[in-house]
């Protein structure tokens, strides 16, 4: 069982805090919302096993997809921290009043985006921008020629993937890795970008606590157990799975499904059945 607790903040107490520093309580809790979506996605993802090659192909090619998303959040946060207004709130004020996991969270998070870092390179060359021409022009010289290129395209854009396109990004980022292995690189990206997330969620967590105990109330902080909405319906983590292909059962008025179909095949394979045999000349 969960429980959820309501917690009323008068729009009238966040008027009355000084502007910068009730600009960053809300980006501070706009980045924890963003982040822990997106771990929960990109768990759901990586839980998702069927005996169906391909299918798991896909699926993993849609993880990377998600955890990619989730850096660039990462990344966002952490510029967003280490803008000069809200380094003079952090550095100079509130972080005399976080516990020591804050504090820890905080000098991590300094090592791991440190200027010559792992995080610091994906994040300029690969994932915040598209990459430049002569990345791309690399990355497809390096990506080996038995590899599956190939692009997979079904009826609606949604069960479609351009598999090729996306080995030139995931071979850029393996590189950066130094990992001879393709497993252990996404490992490495994979264990580096959820620690970054995590301790990002911490950190911020911890100085919108400092923020709210000062300007707030802090017996907003301590809700009564018990008072909170129960839910009792709420699965496992690791028992929820999303898959990567999907039949869209989303109808428009017109009793016609409304999700978009795919123009990268041709009109006739859309609907085509191949013909009977006819079983008296068999």
């Amino acid at each position: 069982m969960i429980e959820v607790f309501r917690i009323p903040v008068p729009k009238a107490k966040l008027a009355a805090m000084p502007p910068a520093e009730r600009v960053l309580l809300l980006l501070i809790t706009h980045a924890v919302n963003q982040l822990t979506t997106l771990m929960r996605l990109l768990i759901f993802s990586t839980n998702h096993e069927t005996s169906n090659e391909l299918e798991n192909t896909l699926s993993a090619a849609q993880s990377q997809a998600i955890l990619r998303f989730l850096f660039g959040t990462v990344s966002e946060s952490w510029e967003m921290l280490r803008r000069p207004e809200n380094q003079n709130l952090i550095g100079t004020d509130y972080i005399q009043l976080m516990p020591a996991a804050g504090v820890e969270s905080y000098k991590k998070l300094k090592k791991l985006f440190g200027k010559s870092n792992f995080l610091h390179r994906i994040r300029n060359n690969l994932v915040f921008h598209f990459p430049c021409p002569e990345t791309v022009e690399a990355a497809f010289s390096e990506v080996p020629d038995d590899q599956d290129w190939a692009w997979y395209a079904s009826t609606t854009y949604s069960n479609s993937f351009y598999l090729a396109s996306d080995y030139i990004i995931s071979a850029g980022i393996i590189k950066e890795t130094g990992e001879p292995d393709v497993a252990m690189a996404f490992c490495r990206v994979m264990d580096e970008v959820m620690l970054a997330a995590d301790k990002l969620t911490d950190f911020c967590s911890h100085l919108a606590k400092a923020m709210i105990a000062r300007h707030l109330d802090a017996a907003l902080l301590s809700p009564k157990r018990g008072s909170g909405t129960k839910i009792h319906s709420a699965p496992r983590l690791k028992s929820v799975s999303i898959p990567f292909f999907t039949i869209d059962d989303r109808l428009s008025r017109s009793g016609v499904a409304s999700g978009r179909l795919s123009y990268f095949i041709t009109a006739p394979v859309i609907g085509h059945r191949e013909p009977q045999a006819d079983s008296q000349n068999s």
